[in-house]
């Protein structure tokens, strides 16, 4: 009872309320699968949503990069890609993730290789022709027979039999290798030994032929104009061993090539 004799109404106190926090909810993302594909230059679009129609954001990892909603792949190379769509989630919604993985091959190319005409040891060389469809450039190497290809990509061959060439183009980082050969044959062209190497501009090295017993010949030495620049030395054959001969040093810097022939 209070003062005066009044007695005092609890309901005018004042009451302190308790609010519950509110439990966000869950939210889904829906993203579209990216299927494997080779490497290629063009944009990739990233499809997804989310069941709180909130808007979503994009990260990767591996060789891409994401630009907004779209994915472009780096000429770095290839491998796993992994795209993560993201959405934050606000007051009303819990923060979502969903996540697509793809694997980037490398390119297929093909090296398309001209024929090489079979023909006579004459010591002509040989231009080589080849190309990727890539269109990066190709190199020539020898796979069996005796011959050499020079720095302009010719191939010279002094003994008679059956010479494989290669045109490869090695591949890069977003390229397969890729290679083709052709194969050509030398006959005798009666002025030429069999020998086992020719050699070109500035190499030191030894040219060893076999001659036949008695015979002479002569070695010269081919300029860039395919003439004659020098008859290094004349060499009689010894039947069935083989005869060697070592270019002098001082030629090398005008020589093309080196040619066995009769004197």
């Amino acid at each position: 009872m209070s003062q005066c004799g009044r007695i005092d109404n609890p309901l005018s106190k004042p009451l302190n309320f308790y609010t519950a926090p509110l439990e966000k909810g869950p939210q889904v993302i829906s993203f579209a699968a990216l299927p494997d594909t080779e490497w290629n230059a063009s944009a990739i679009p990233l499809i997804a949503s989310t069941s709180s129609k909130l808007p979503v954001t994009f990260s990767v990892t591996g060789p891409a990069e994401v630009h907004g909603s779209n994915l472009s792949l780096l000429p770095s190379g290839v491998g796993l890609v992994a795209v993560t769509a993201h959405q934050a989630g606000n007051d009303l919604y819990r923060e979502a993730t969903a996540t697509v993985r793809f694997n980037v091959t490398k390119v297929p190319q093909t090296v398309t290789f001209a024929p090489i005409p079979d023909r006579t040891t004459d010591n002509t060389p040989i231009r080589l022709v080849a190309s990727a469809s890539s269109g990066q450039s190709v190199t020539f190497s020898v796979a069996s027979g005796t011959a050499t290809i020079s720095v302009d990509d010719q191939l010279a061959v002094c003994c008679t039999g059956t010479v494989v060439v290669v045109a490869k183009q090695a591949g890069t980082a977003i390229l397969e290798a890729a290679q083709a050969s052709q194969t050509v044959t030398f006959k005798p062209n009666g002025l030429t030994p069999p020998c086992s190497f020719i050699g070109f501009n500035g190499e030191s090295f030894s040219i060893a032929f076999r001659g036949e017993a008695g015979r002479a010949y002569v070695i010269e030495t081919i300029n860039a104009f395919g003439d004659v620049w020098q008859e290094i030395t004349t060499v009689n054959g010894d039947g069935p061993g083989t005869d060697t001969v070592v270019p002098l040093p001082q030629s090398l810097d005008k020589v093309r090539y080196y040619r066995v022939r009769l004197n």
